[in-house]
């Protein structure tokens, strides 16, 4: 597994992509995260400290309405101390007490005491001396005399007092200063603290942690308790007020705290002891429904980071699917697809050297295939044709072409291609040889600049020249363009037809074989003659050109009505005897219909019928001779493979026909070049002989016609995979 994904370029793009994502990822999910959880601490701590705010606010807003209070009692003469020390107005005092305390929710009870008199307590209950209002209330934290003392504080001042019920109480002495600098007296509100715990629960909600209001003396007043992991005792205020008023925390039992203090004007502190660290079971659902949402977006940028990698991989996915059919099977198979392509690539570029190679062998039979379909008029489109020749180097840029067949004997037909075909260019004219089906015949075709008869004749004689011995030569007529050298070979094959009516060595010209009687009577002689050629080489579209130039010669050139009959019933005739030469039957119904004819539509109609019918039977027969052909040659090959001086020039000789035309019947019917029919041959027999004998590798190499044993091996192994000896021993 590691193995395939250090290799394989597809893993590489998936690591690839996914370290893209996932570092960005992290980053701006850390990120992210952070900061919201700093802005919940932050909301949170400022949360508390407002709620803390608060509760200052309120409290302060008690205490001054204490103060409120104080001062009407001050002003109130039925509590003022004359009354109060009266026998009988010290009832009404205390009745009125009884109604400031009922008229307030903000105390459960209310003392007065003046400091003339300090041994009485009067409350909405009667008035007591220390001692009994102790007892009256059960108060258990103070003395008489310390109670004594905190009711003359001469400054406000703040006391719990604990009861024996297990009640606790805040005293919170107000001094009376009517009319005066010092006080002389003050009020006591006693409230209980689960009042002021109440509000305190607000400063925490569900927060874990401490909240405690000090008085000037750092001494606790009250206290809401939210955390059983420390307890007050623990806590050193002085220190906590110095670290909170520095915007800081503390740490207790090893755990961080966050301190938010606010201080009121009298010297009260209201501190809030927060544990930190709280977001999470605060928070739980928000901050799970963060994580979610990562992991959906992390899953997503997975599958974006997987589609991305399939797509970037894709093309090389695809040069590996078409590289794997052409690559050679190895026992160590790349598992990487780089060194697959480049291994591919080599081997392509291999075989473009050996098919290269290959190709420049059989440039020169490629080239004499295209030539013998374009004399026959079997061509494609021109832009088709234009690229075959490019890739056979062949030009056809020249605006005039003409083509000559030389007529030799077998000698000349030997040396020709040393005599004469490293001497085709000639001035501006450009020569290419083809290879007829008589080894003794060689068709020209030249290109020229300008149509001129007199650089034609220039070409022939220095071709000529060039030669030992003059051979006859017959040429067609100078036509516009390499599309129409059909027209110019046919008009040769005419000429050549009548070869035997000239002397030897004799140059015949096809337009000037033309008499001028019939030129007069504008008797169409070259277009019949072609006609004639075109039927008897079975080439029904050149047949059916010309006899469209025939009829349309006739309908357009002004003829008497017996020089038209004679011309049209010379055509007629020339067709059937041609065809009567060939041995071609011709249905006396056929014959009738030609001779009857009435329009020139009507006979142009009936010859076309005829002449295709015709071609079409020559060309089947041709097959069968081609056919008949290959066998032979196919069955000499199979019989004489062995010979170590078979040739395709041998093979041509014995049949009478060139090399390239026998080449071409061999690769159309089998699909196989000679070389190659012949080495397959060859191989078979060497297996086989490995296989059932014991002859030495040398004898059954010499056997089967290589004199060259190391030659022979190497095309051995690279057909089998394997040298002779080793297929010997697996075998």
């Amino acid at each position: 597994m590691f193995t395939i994904f250090k290799q394989k370029i597809f893993y590489r793009y998936l690591l690839s992509y996914f370290v893209a994502f996932i570092i960005p990822f992290a980053l701006l999910g850390m990120f992210v995260y952070v900061n919201f959880i700093a802005d919940l601490q932050e909301e949170l701590e400022q949360a508390s400290l407002n709620n803390l705010r608060q509760v200052s606010e309120s409290i302060n807003d008690r205490k001054r309405e204490f103060t409120n209070i104080a001062t009407r009692i001050s002003s109130d003469a039925r509590l003022n101390s004359y009354h109060l020390t009266h026998p009988y107005y010290v009832y009404e005092g205390i009745q009125e007490l009884g109604k400031y305390r009922s008229n307030s929710i903000l105390f459960d009870e209310i003392a007065l005491v003046y400091h003339q008199n300090p041994e009485k307590i009067y409350t909405s209950r009667g008035y007591h001396a220390p001692d009994n209002f102790i007892k009256r209330y059960e108060i258990t934290n103070v003395t008489a005399d310390e109670l004594s003392a905190l009711f003359q504080e001469e400054m406000p001042k703040a006391k719990v007092l604990n009861t024996r019920e297990g009640r606790e109480y805040l005293a919170i002495i107000q001094p009376i200063v009517p009319n005066s600098l010092f006080p002389h007296g003050s009020v006591t509100y006693m409230i209980e603290k689960k009042h002021f715990v109440s509000a305190m629960t607000t400063t925490l909600s569900d927060l874990v942690g401490h909240t405690y209001i000090l008085d000037e003396n750092q001494d606790v007043l009250v206290e809401y308790i939210n955390d059983e992991h420390f307890s007050t005792d623990q806590l050193d205020f002085d220190e906590i007020l110095k670290e909170a008023k520095n915007d800081e925390g503390i740490i207790i039992d090893g755990k961080n705290y966050a301190l938010k203090l606010v201080e009121s004007n009298d010297g009260w502190s209201y501190i809030s002891i927060l544990q930190e660290g709280q977001l999470f079971s605060l928070f739980k659902g928000t901050l799970t429904s963060y994580l979610l949402m990562l992991l959906v977006v992390f899953f997503v940028g997975v599958i974006i980071t997987y589609v991305l990698s399939k797509y970037q991989y894709k093309p090389i996915d695809l040069l590996v699917k078409q590289v794997k059919p052409v690559q050679k099977q190895g026992k160590h198979q790349e598992i990487n697809e780089i060194k697959q392509l480049m291994h591919a690539f080599e081997q392509l570029n291999h075989d473009k050297a050996a098919l290269s190679k290959t190709l420049y062998k059989h440039r020169p039979f490629a080239q004499q295939q295209f030539w013998m379909h374009l004399l026959k008029g079997e061509y494609p489109a021109k832009e088709t044709m234009t690229e075959m020749a490019s890739s056979l180097q062949l030009n056809l840029d020249k605006p005039h072409y003409f083509v000559f067949v030389l007529h030799l004997d077998m000698a000349s037909a030997k040396t020709f291609k040393q005599s004469v075909e490293q001497h085709l260019n000639y001035k501006d004219m450009q020569g290419y040889v083809v290879d007829l089906l008589k080894l003794t015949d060689k068709a020209l075709i030249v290109g020229m600049d300008r149509k001129n008869k007199a650089d034609q004749t220039a070409y022939i004689k220095r071709i000529k020249q060039l030669m030992k011995i003059e051979p006859t030569v017959v040429t067609g007529t100078i036509v516009e363009g390499v599309y129409q050298v059909h027209t110019s070979y046919l008009e040769a094959m005419v000429a050549y037809n009548y070869m035997s009516y000239y002397p030897a060595s004799s140059t015949i010209f096809f337009d000037e074989m033309t008499t001028s009687t019939e030129e007069s009577l504008g008797y169409l002689k070259e277009e019949q003659l072609k006609l004639l050629q075109a039927i008897k080489q079975g080439q029904q579209t050149i047949a059916n050109e010309t006899l469209t130039l025939i009829f349309k010669n006739l309908r357009e050139r002004e003829r008497s009505l017996n020089a038209l009959k004679a011309v049209c019933f010379d055509v007629i005739n020339s067709v059937v005897r041609t065809l009567s030469e060939m041995g071609v039957a011709l249905e006396e119904t056929t014959f009738n219909r030609l001779v009857d004819f009435v329009t020139l539509d009507q006979l142009e109609d009936h010859l076309y019928q005829l002449i295709d019918a015709t071609c079409q039977e020559i060309q089947v027969q041709l097959a069968d001779d081609n056919n008949r052909m290959v066998q032979e040659i196919i069955q000499y090959i199979q019989v004489h493979y062995k010979d170590y001086d078979l040739s395709l020039e041998s093979i041509a000789d014995k049949y009478h026909i060139s090399a390239s035309y026998a080449s071409k019947l061999i690769k159309e019917h089998y699909g196989l070049s000679f070389k190659q029919y012949v080495q397959d041959l060859r191989m078979e027999y060497v297996k086989e002989q490995l296989t059932v004998t014991s002859k030495p590798i040398k004898a059954i190499v010499h056997d089967v016609g290589y004199k060259d044993v190391a030659n022979f091996t190497r095309k051995f192994k690279k057909e089998v995979g394997v040298t002779p000896g080793q297929y010997r021993k697996l075998n």
